[in-house]
């Protein structure tokens, strides 16, 4: 029996998604498809704009067998640690034989032969790497440059041009395609690369022809609501899920958390922030250096940014302070603990009674998960449910709406 992983975030699962789970299943000839999605915090350094439950509803009604959460302080990682959580939990399920990617360029042998490369981590390409890094590029550009320089003394890459390099390194799904191959390294698991068939992960405009982009749909929802352009871009099931639940009527977006994360900069010191995921001493600064500036979110990572630091960098790192995510070393993303069930179709319950793992569970009733999960586990579960927590009221101060708190929130079962 073959069944397929998908890590992804869902947000807001559109006809790209659906299309990506169908491919999933023939590329992989596969009977299921267990998805591993972001909670209510994502990757870019956001809140999602719907809830988590919502979210994998709308998946599970798109195709998808099984959703499960990644743990919030990996929703909000680096593309490295995001992709060696993702991995983790599906190697650990021990049932899941593919996982399938969208990729830019589909490129898998290209995508490979880098992944294999960086695996090793060569002594001279540490070093270029950080006389990149020190003379104050972001990692992805030093990175690339790196790799250029370095072209043609590399024989795993003999073939790829600089273009090609450049080219693999820039797109936003390659750049994650690369770290899932460097995450699936020795394991048996079976990585399909599906090329993407939508508009750009950074298009603004909603497209009348193909996929419209996730980043596309929500600023169109931000700006205009809920219309008929937006229920085109989602799949019929996925439209009466949000209609039905209602939640088109409460999406949240970056800026509503400004007060909360304004009050957590204002009481800490820099030393303090540096504690944090994804904060470094010179970021800790600047943040508190521009913090007389700060208006709404948005707007104080314009003012953090430069050459040296991405947006979705700041953004990440203001959300793990917001959420008080301890900075954690890459490794521990290769081992992930446990994963929260979120729904599943009855039809592939027997697929979780067959993940077995000593070092890894399957959270089903959050009451008894600290029977379950070592110290440190529970300490990041307990880190989970307090995003939740403060997701939901963000939702019922904006909207008036009381969404089901975690520990009282049932699984989405589909027959």
């Amino acid at each position: 029996m073959n069944v397929v992983g998908i890590i992804a975030e869902y947000n807001p699962f559109h006809n790209g998604h659906q299309y990506h789970i169908e491919e999933a299943k023939k590329a992989a000839h596969a009977d299921f498809a267990v998805v591993v999605m972001s909670g209510n915090f994502v990757q870019r350094g956001e809140p999602a704009v719907f809830d988590k439950y919502t979210r994998a509803h709308m998946a599970l009604k798109g195709g998808a067998d099984i959703v499960l959460q990644l743990p919030e302080v990996y929703s909000l990682g680096s593309a490295e640690y995001f992709a060696k959580a993702g991995v983790s939990i599906l190697k650990n399920m021990n049932v899941v034989t593919h996982l399938v990617f969208g990729s830019d360029s589909a490129s898998l042998d290209q995508l490979s032969a880098i992944s294999s490369y960086l695996n090793k981590e060569p002594a001279n390409y540490q070093v270029i790497l950080k006389k990149y890094l020190k003379e104050g590029m972001s990692f992805p550009v030093a990175r690339e440059k790196t790799l250029i320089e370095l072209l043609p003394c590399i024989d795993d890459l003999k073939g790829l041009s600089k273009d090609d390099i450049s080219t693999l390194l820039k797109n936003s799904n390659d750049i994650l395609a690369l770290e899932y191959l460097r995450a699936l390294q020795s394991s048996k698991i079976k990585p399909i690369a599906i090329k993407r068939a939508d508009n750009s992960y950074h298009d603004t405009d909603l497209s009348s022809e193909g996929f419209s982009s996730a980043t596309s749909i929500r600023l169109h929802l931000k700006e205009h609501g809920f219309d008929a352009r937006i229920k085109e871009q989602l799949p019929n099931e996925a439209a009466i899920v949000l209609e039905k639940t209602k939640a088109i009527h409460r999406p949240l977006f970056l800026d509503d958390f400004s007060p909360e994360l304004y009050y957590a900069l204002r009481f800490l010191e820099p030393e303090e922030l540096a504690s944090y995921a994804d904060v470094s001493f010179e970021l800790a600064n600047r943040m508190k250096t521009c913090l007389s500036d700060f208006t709404d979110i948005s707007g104080y990572i314009s003012g953090l940014k430069n050459k040296s630091l991405t947006y979705s960098r700041i953004s990440r790192s203001l959300m793990h302070i917001l959420l008080k995510h301890p900075a954690l070393p890459v490794t521990q993303a290769n081992d992930v603990p446990y994963a929260r069930l979120l729904g599943f179709q009855k039809d592939a319950s027997p697929l979780l009674k067959n993940c077995n793992n000593a070092h890894f569970q399957i959270i089903t009733k959050p009451a008894n998960a600290y029977k379950s999960l070592s110290k440190n586990a529970y300490d990041m579960f307990l880190k989970d449910i307090a995003a939740s927590d403060l997701y939901n009221q963000k939702v019922f101060e904006k909207y008036g709406i009381r969404l089901t708190p975690d520990y009282a929130h049932p699984l989405c079962i589909l027959d």
